[in-house]
């Protein structure tokens, strides 16, 4: 849900800067009205912590995309390769994630918190070598903006 997030995030600067501020309040209206709406009927339903992250990653899939759409509509933004981008790392992550995972659970680990930090030993190398490997045109993008 983070990187769906931060996917959208750059959407209000762009709003602004073409002075459609007007979209961002009415597009954070409904915003709001989605997550009150849908946390309240699914915690009526069934009230946990899980209900409550399922709605949210649901509402930032379904609903979130149409801020995609109105950004790209308004601002003329080819969203292609960003998607491209983001499915690709999103796979990268997911198989390097699934395979933290399965490594936790071999190792019988019982404590939340040591099979936690022991995904994040596995997982972050891994991610930092593919970044190493797979990404060097951002890092030399970054490099030549200091």
């Amino acid at each position: 849900m983070g990187i769906l997030k931060a996917l959208g995030n750059p959407g209000g600067a762009i709003i602004l800067a073409l002075g459609r501020a007007d979209v961002g309040f009415w597009w954070n209206v409904v915003w709001a009205i989605s997550i009150v709406a849908a946390l309240t009927v699914g915690l009526v339903i069934s009230p946990s912590a899980h209900t409550a992250v399922y709605i949210l990653l649901g509402l930032s899939i379904t609903v979130g995309m149409c801020w995609h759409v109105l950004i790209s509509n308004i601002a003329k933004v080819d969203y292609w390769p960003i998607v491209k981008h983001f499915l690709k790392l999103f796979s990268v992550a997911m198989a390097i994630g699934w395979f933290g995972y399965y490594l936790t659970e071999m190792s019988g680990l019982s404590n939340s918190l040591v099979r936690v930090v022991t995904g994040g030993i596995v997982c972050g190398p891994l991610y930092a070598v593919y970044l190493l490997l797979f990404e060097k045109p951002m890092f030399q993008m970054l490099r030549s903006r200091t």
